[in-house]
């Protein structure tokens, strides 16, 4: 029932690209970088009052520096 409402971004090269550049950058573990570098795409696409929400403190630091608005900082 949940699962319905959630917002799915498609696995694509650009997202590719964008784990790579992250991976670069900071030292995130794998799945913290397409958790970041999703929330990168949907914030490009402009169509969401998006908010990062995570309880890594790491990845709330890398998601602040990578400009999202984080909940839990």
């Amino acid at each position: 029932k949940e699962y319905s409402r959630f917002i799915k971004v498609s696995v694509s090269d650009e997202l590719n690209d964008i784990i790579i550049e992250l991976l670069d950058k900071y030292p995130l573990r794998g799945f913290d970088a397409i958790h970041l570098a999703s929330s990168l795409i949907l914030k490009s696409e402009g169509t969401l009052d998006l908010k990062f929400a995570c309880f890594d403190k790491q990845l709330n630091s890398c998601a602040e520096r990578e400009e999202l608005d984080v909940l839990f900082s």
